[in-house]
């Protein structure tokens, strides 16, 4: 079905329009939206001298997105748990060095535009993430090479994905998050969280 001047981007790859054929996957949809409008973005950004904060901003948040499909909650005044139990599922930390990256990471740049004290950004690290502990520190430092962080990020998304095409409670809550479906006869009323077809940047 062609994209009309009432239609709009539900995903990079896919229009509204499309999605109203019921052809579509649900799983599909929501993987080319992680790629195509965030890891994408955040590995250009990681190849650039100065791009480690975007980097992070940009992609960090899946964390959290993640745990909420798996939970099929909201994340709504528990988003600190969430991600925190989803980055000890990524990066094989303890919960309380997970909620000390929420804080440093997650609520530094939402809240303050910047990381945290208690958070390092290398980009010669070795790993995506590690706990170092600092001699007349009472806490360890967290270092992140933010380019590996997204390869750690986009390689667990990989395997998320394909645990959750057989997961068909994750699949209904993902559908559930998606404009309703509409007949060729029914009124086609945008969803701001969507984006109209012309004005996305990236809608090839």
């Amino acid at each position: 079905m062609a994209a009309t001047d009432t239609d709009w981007q539900i995903s990079p790859r896919y229009s509204k329009s499309k999605w109203d054929t019921g052809k579509l996957d649900v799983i599909d949809v929501f993987e080319d939206q992680i790629r195509g409008w965030l890891l994408e973005f955040a590995k250009d950004l990681a190849s650039q001298k100065h791009g480690g904060l975007a980097t992070l901003m940009v992609c960090c948040s899946l964390l959290e997105r993640l745990e909420s499909t798996e939970q099929q909650a909201s994340s709504k005044n528990q988003s600190n748990d969430f991600f925190a139990a989803h980055a000890t599922k990524v990066f094989q930390i303890s919960e309380s060095e997970a909620k000390d990256l929420c804080n440093a990471l997650q609520n530094g740049l939402y809240h303050e535009a910047l990381i945290r004290r208690g958070l390092d950004l290398d980009s010669n690290a070795q790993r995506a993430l590690t706990v170092e502990s600092v001699e007349g520190q009472p806490k360890p430092i967290i270092v992140i090479n933010p380019q590996k962080f997204v390869g750690k990020l986009e390689e667990h998304f990989a395997g998320w994905i394909a645990t959750t095409r057989k997961d068909q409670d994750r699949l209904n809550y993902l559908e559930s998050l998606l404009p309703e479906q509409q007949t060729p006869s029914q009124t086609v009323t945008p969803q701001p969280s969507y984006v109209r077809l012309g004005t996305s940047t990236r809608n090839e």
